[in-house]
């Protein structure tokens, strides 16, 4: 018999749970994210998944989002998959919030989607959203969000 057999909790050593961090193609702005660093974000999210719950499987899809003011924002999104025990999970996550606040933090996100037998929450980004700051560019916050919502190429003003 196997130790699954036999145990009291099938569900606590049998591989029953699902976590899934979601890694995001584009910026809070809607920029691409550069190609090394979701290189970089998805390699080291398999490995910290597999290494926690020994194994993971990523999949690609097409993600959408409101965003404030209405606008709905598309992206290609990878969720990396994991299934896991009750023993393996309870041990590690705290681990798996902590990763998805620092891809929040790497990626320039809000937040960034954690999902745990099929219950689904933003983890915040532990950079103040009022600190971000459009990469390369000296517009305000706000009129680039604007502009952007109109795909509105614009160059740095000039310096005074």
């Amino acid at each position: 018999m196997s130790d699954l057999e036999n145990s009291q909790n099938p569900a606590e050593n049998g591989l029953s749970r699902t976590v899934e961090i979601t890694i995001p193609s584009k910026d809070r702005f809607g920029n691409q994210l550069p190609r090394r660093l979701k290189k970089k974000l998805l390699t080291e999210t398999q490995i910290f998944m597999t290494e926690r719950f020994g194994g993971a499987t990523t999949f690609t899809g097409n993600g959408s989002v409101m965003m404030a003011g209405g606008r709905m924002e598309f992206e290609i999104i990878n969720v990396i998959s994991s299934k896991a025990t009750g023993k393996a999970l309870k041990m590690h996550k705290d681990e798996v919030f902590a990763m998805a606040k620092s891809i929040a933090a790497q990626a320039s996100q809000e937040s960034v989607a954690v999902t745990i037998d099929n219950v689904m929450d933003f983890v915040r980004s532990p950079v103040d959203v009022e600190e971000f700051v459009q990469p390369k560019s000296r517009w305000p916050i706000w009129l680039n969000s604007l502009l952007g919502a109109f795909k509105i190429n614009r160059p740095d003003p000039e310096p005074v």
